[in-house]
C-alpha cells in the first residue's frame, strides 16, 4: 500500500536547529518546500508464515504478522541542496537539509502513529542487518515512489528510510529502548538549570552528556580538551549525577560531596539539578594599530555612477544615489545606509567594529570570547568535533555571537543592523570554514588543503551574517588563512623592500617571511598554551589573570584590571618561564625544582605546564628556523618582526628572547601590530586598493608544510631547550 503524509514542519522547529537570526531565509524556504517535498510511504502487510525473502529475523519470530515500509520525501530536496551549495547558498543549503529532515522524522512519526499497533521495529543498520534493506525494496517494489539502492546498499533519495514492523507476540512496544541510542520521548529527562539568577528546565535524552545538553541549549562553557575529561574546564555542581572516574581524578571527596562534577563525563540518567557559573568573558584586544587609510570602499553609496559600469536594470532608473560594488552600480536608493563591518574570527576571541564608510571612523566596537570554545580549546579538536557531525552547531554558534555583537556596536551607534551594506571577516583557515559552514575534513589531515582559500563575496543573508554583502578575505595558503594576510596589509608588510616577519603567537602559530619580492609561509600549530588553554591554571585574559611576571630578588606579578590572581595566561606564562629562570628555579631543559612553584598566592606553574609551553615554544621557533632557511637567510637579515594577536601584544620581547622563542637577533626589532586581522578587515572594508593588494598575496607566497620537513623534527628538539640562541 501507498500512504502520503501531510507536510507539517514550522519554522520555529527549522531556527532550532539552524539557529536565530535566519526566521525569514526559513520562512521563505518553507514557503517553498511544501512544492518538492512529498513524504510518501509503502508498506505491505504479511504473515510471518509469508516472508519468503530470506529468513525472518529473529526478533520478530514470535510476531503474528509483518509489515516491511519505505519512507522518502523524494529526490527534489536533493536537487534543491545540491543547486544551492553550487551557487554558494550555504545557509540555504543546510536550511534545506533540515527541512527534508524534519518532514521525514514527521512522516515516520504519522506512519507509527497509523499502524499504531505494531509492537516491534527493525530498522536496517541500526538493529538488523543493513542487508535487510535489499529485501525490503525487494517485497515492496518502490519505483513508483523513486526509491532505490546503491551497491554499497544505501537507500537514494538520501532522505529515505526503511524498516520491518512487528504485529502481536511479545514486545509491546513500537522498539526496545535498551537496543536504541536515538532521541525520542521514552527517553526524555528533566534538568534544572541555575545560571546567573536565572532557572529554567532544559529536556535531555536519556544518557546524554551534560555538556552536550548544555551546548545544545547554549550555555557556555570552556571544554579546551574538546570534552575528553582532561582538561577539567568544564566543572559545575550538580545534583543526580553520579561522580564519574575522570571526576575522582579532578575533586576531592569534600568537592564530589559538594555536587562538583566535570559536565563532559557526567551522563544525565535521572532528573538533576545544575548550577552553572555565567561565563566571563575575556579581554579582548581592541587596538588595531590602524593608520589612517584612503577611503574608497569596495562597497558603498555614490551619486550619480557616472563613467562606472552600471548594471542594465539600474541604468533604466533616473540619476541619484546608486549603491557601488566593486565599481558597478548595483541599485539605486537613500545612500542612508553607508556603514560596514570588520571583523576578526579568531580561535579564542572574535572581534566586532562598526566603521563608518563615508568618514572611515570606527563608531563602535566589541569583542567576546568564541563560543566554540566549549568544543575545543584548538582547531584541531574543533576540526574533529566539526568531521563527527558537529560542523553545523560549530558554525551556527560563530555566526549567532557575531550577529551578538553586531547588535550591540549598532545599539551603542543608535542604528538598525540594516544599515550595514557591507561586513569583511578574517580568520584562520579552520575558523573561516567553520563561520560559512564547510567540510573540515580535509583540514584535519595531511596535507591539510583547504576547500576554500581565495576568498568568497556573498548576500549577508546567504550566511547569515549582518550587511548586504559579506566579503571573507582571501588565505595565504594552507593553513594559513586570511587573519596573515589581513595583518600583511595592516602593517604595509606586503609592500615592505626589506625583508620582515609576521607572526600570529595564538593557537595557530601562523608566521610570514618576506624578502622584499616574495613570502613564505607556514602554520607551526603551537596549540592553546599560549591562550592560556591545556595549563593548570591556565584562563583567558580574565580579570585575575597574571599577564606578567618579573623577578627582582623575589617574583612579582600584574593581573588583568589588577585583581587578585586566580590563574595565568599565556603571556604571563611564558614571562614566569624566564622569571624563574633568573630566579634559578628552572633549568634550560625545562627541569623546575619541584613539581610546581607559587608564582601568587594560590596560582602555580607545575612541571606538566613547563612542558606545555614548551612544546609550543618549540614548534613556534622551529616554525621561524625553517622559514629562514628556505629564503636562505640569517635572523639577523630580517629588518622588522611584527607581532600580532592579543598574546603577542602583551609579550614581553625580553623575556621571549631569553627563553628562545624568538631569535636573540630580533629582539630590539619587534614592533606590535594589535589586532592584525581586524585591521587588514578595516582597510579592506575602506579601500579598493587594500582588497586589490590582499588579493595578491596567495600568489607571491609559498606555503611550507612543516610536518613534510625532514629537518623539522630535528629543528623542533633543539629548540625546546629554553635558551637564549
Amino acid at each position: 500500500m501507498r500512504k502520503n503524509f501531510r507536510f507539517r514542519v514550522d519554522s520555529g522547529r527549522v531556527e532550532a536547529l539552524a539557529g536565530e537570526g535566519h526566521r525569514p531565509l526559513i520562512e521563505a524556504e518553507l514557503a517553498k518546500a511544501a512544492k518538492y517535498i512529498h513524504p510518501t510511504a509503502v508498506y505491505k502487510r504479511l504473515t510471518a508464515e509469508s516472508w519468503r525473502h530470506g529468513e525472518l529475523p529473529q526478533e520478530l519470530a514470535e510476531c503474528q504478522s509483518v509489515a516491511p515500509y519505505v519512507l522518502t520525501v523524494g529526490e527534489e530536496c536533493t536537487d534543491q541542496m545540491e543547486e544551492a551549495f553550487e551557487k554558494g547558498e550555504y545557509v540555504r543549503a543546510l536550511i534545506v537539509d533540515h527541512i527534508a529532515s524534519l518532514a521525514l522524522s514527521d512522516a515516520y512519526e504519522d506512519l507509527m502513529d497509523y499502524l499504531d499497533e505494531a509492537s516491534q521495529v527493525l530498522v536496517p543498520g541500526d538493529n538488523c542487518p543493513l542487508e535487510q534493506q535489499r529485501t525490503i525494496l525487494s517485497l515492496l517494489g518502490t519505483e513508483e515512489i523513486g526509491v532505490g539502492l546503491t551497491e554499497g546498499l544505501m537507500l537514494t533519495p538520501g532522505k529515505s528510510l526503511s524498516g520491518i514492523l512487528g504485529f502481536g507476540g511479545t514486545g509491546g512496544c513500537r522498539h526496545s529502548c535498551k537496543d536504541c541510542d536515538r532521541p525520542c520521548g521514552y527517553r526524555r529527562v528533566p534538568v534544572e538549570l541555575i545560571s546567573g539568577g536565572r532557572i529554567e528546565t532544559l529536556t535531555a535524552q536519556k544518557g546524554e552528556s551534560l555538556l552536550n545538553l548544555l551546548r545544545r541549549h547554549g550555555v557556555r562553557l570552556a571544554a579546551d580538551c574538546g570534552g575528553m575529561g582532561r582538561c577539567g574546564k568544564c566543572r559545575v555542581k550538580a545534583w543526580g549525577l553520579p561522580p564519574s572516574l575522570e571526576d575522582r581524578k579532578f575533586f576531592s571527596a569534600a568537592e564530589l560531596a559538594e555536587g562538583w562534577r566535570l559536565a563532559c563525563t557526567a551522563k544525565v540518567n535521572e532528573t538533576a539539578k545544575v548550577v552553572v557559573e555565567p561565563d566571563r568573558e575575556p579581554e579582548v584586544l581592541m587596538e588595531d594599530g590602524m593608520d589612517e587609510a584612503d577611503i574608497d570602499p569596495p562597497v558603498c553609496w555614490k551619486k550619480t555612477p557616472g563613467i562606472l559600469n552600471v548594471a542594465l536594470e539600474v541604468a533604466r532608473e533616473e540619476e541619484g544615489m546608486y549603491l557601488i560594488r566593486n565599481g558597478c552600480a548595483v541599485e539605486r536608493g537613500t545612500g542612508a545606509s553607508h556603514y560596514g563591518l570588520a571583523v576578526d574570527v579568531g580561535t579564542t576571541t572574535l572581534a566586532v567594529y562598526l566603521v563608518d564608510l563615508k568618514s572611515g571612523k570606527t563608531m563602535a566596537k566589541r569583542g567576546g570570547s568564541n563560543p566554540q570554545r566549549t568544543y575545543g580549546a584548538d582547531v584541531m579538536s574543533r576540526i574533529q568535533r566539526a568531521n563527527e557531525g558537529d560542523l553545523e552547531p560549530l558554525s551556527a554558534a560563530v555566526r549567532q555571537e557575531i550577529v551578538r555583537l553586531a547588535e550591540e556596536v549598532c545599539f551603542e551607534a543608535d542604528l538598525k543592523l540594516n544599515r550595514i551594506v557591507h561586513t569583511v571577516a578574517a580568520g584562520n583557515t579552520a575558523m573561516t570554514h567553520l563561520l560559512l559552514g564547510l567540510p573540515c575534513r580535509s583540514l584535519g589531515q595531511a596535507p591539510y588543503r583547504p576547500r576554500l582559500l581565495n576568498g568568497v563575496e556573498m548576500e549577508g543573508k546567504a550566511v547569515g551574517l549582518p550587511g548586504r554583502y559579506v566579503t571573507v578575505l582571501p588565505g595565504v595558503g594552507g593553513m594559513v588563512g586570511s587573519d596573515i594576510a589581513a595583518g600583511m596589509v595592516a602593517c604595509g608588510m606586503d609592500e615592505a623592500q626589506k625583508p620582515s616577519m609576521l607572526v600570529d603567537l595564538g593557537t595557530n602559530g601562523e608566521i610570514v617571511l618576506g624578502d622584499g619580492t616574495g613570502f613564505v609561509a607556514c602554520a607551526a600549530a603551537a596549540g592553546p598554551a599560549f591562550e592560556g588553554a591545556g595549563l593548570s591554571q591556565g584562563m583567558a585574559a580574565l580579570p585575575g589573570a597574571i599577564v606578567s611576571v618579573g623577578w627582582n630578588g623575589a617574583l612579582t606579578v600584574d593581573t588583568v584590571q589588577r585583581e587578585a590572581a586566580i590563574g595565568i595566561c599565556g603571556s604571563g606564562a611564558l614571562d614566569g618561564l624566564a622569571a624563574l629562570k633568573r630566579a634559578g628555579a628552572l633549568d634550560e631543559s625545562g627541569r623546575l625544582a619541584g613539581e610546581r612553584f607559587e608564582l601568587a598566592a594560590g596560582v602555580f606553574l607545575t612541571q606538566k605546564d613547563v612542558r606545555q609551553l614548551q612544546l609550543a615554544k618549540g614548534a613556534l621557533r622551529a616554525g621561524i628556523e625553517m622559514l629562514l632557511e628556505r629564503l636562505r637567510m640569517r635572523a639577523e637579515d630580517v629588518e622588522t618582526l611584527w607581532l600580532a594577536g592579543g598574546f603577542g601584544s602583551r609579550l614581553n620581547a625580553k623575556s621571549a628572547a631569553e627563553i628562545g622563542l624568538i631569535p636573540a637577533a630580533l629582539e630590539q626589532k619587534v614592533r606590535f601590530v594589535g589586532n592584525g586581522s581586524a585591521a587588514g578587515a578595516k582597510r579592506c572594508l575602506l579601500s579598493r586598493s587594500a582588497m586589490a593588494r590582499i588579493g595578491t598575496i596567495q600568489q607571491r607566497t609559498r606555503s611550507v608544510e612543516l610536518a613534510g620537513e625532514s629537518r623539522f623534527q630535528n629543528v623542533f628538539m633543539k629548540h625546546m631547550a629554553l635558551k637564549r640562541c
